[in-house]
């Protein structure tokens, strides 16, 4: 508490629960009272899922038909194991064609917002899937910086992907501000985690209508195993 409060000064300075659920979130507590970073929120390895989830968002979107592009925060990342034969860096994934023309270009979306987002799947029936990829529970930069640069269209779907331990910090998060659960209400995103979003990503038959039943921070997947139809 002393060091957050010694980093954030005035009306910044956090309140109480925020901290102790931003500890509780990421850290453990060890017997000699300190708090330690969990192991599996450790950079490289929270870099490599992300990384990971991106070239399997990428195999995707090609084998449901759409161009793929990769953002410039992760197109120059190692390509994971599973891909090496593809070349050495996630942007290797992606045709000649869709390296060679900018995606605010190739898709129906014209905004350099998209060159940042993390996975754009585009140009199947006009339609624009945006991929936000989140180990965190900070959501401004997905949902604000990025997300209000892209203009709202009738075919643009909009998905903030992120780890399935940061589920509690992100519900606590749009509980307490009425403004960031009113603009993911008003954009339309949708929430999905890492998990169910990587088992219906690597499926042999992946199909959009089976997309549905994975969404939200309480999928339906993990509940009734109800089977809804996404409807575009």
């Amino acid at each position: 508490m002393r060091r957050a409060y010694g980093l954030f000064r005035d009306i910044e300075t956090p309140d109480r629960e925020i901290v102790e659920r931003s500890l509780a979130a990421y850290g453990r507590q060890g017997d000699d009272g300190r708090w330690r970073l969990r192991e599996e929120d450790g950079l490289v390895r929270r870099q490599a899922d992300q990384t990971l989830l991106a070239a399997q968002l990428v195999d995707a979107g090609h084998r449901l038909g759409f161009k793929v592009h990769v953002g410039r925060d992760l197109e120059r990342r190692p390509l994971p194991a599973t891909h090496i034969e593809h070349g050495t860096v996630l942007a290797d994934l992606m045709t000649d064609a869709e390296r060679a023309i900018p995606v605010s270009r190739a898709s129906r979306v014209s905004t350099d917002a998209l060159n940042y987002v993390d996975c754009v799947w585009y140009d199947r029936s006009r339609m624009v899937f945006v991929w936000q990829l989140e180990w965190t529970a900070r959501m401004h930069r997905s949902l604000v910086a990025l997300g209000e640069a892209i203009p709202d269209e009738d075919r643009v779907f909009r998905f903030l992907a992120i780890a399935d331990e940061r589920r509690p910090l992100a519900e606590f998060k749009l509980r307490r501000s009425p403004a960031l659960a009113d603009l993911v209400r008003r954009r339309g995103w949708r929430f999905v985690k890492w998990a169910p979003l990587r088992r219906w990503a690597t499926k042999p038959d992946v199909a959009l209508d089976l997309l549905e039943p994975v969404l939200g921070l309480s999928p339906e997947v993990e509940q009734m195993g109800h089977q809804l139809a996404f409807k575009f």
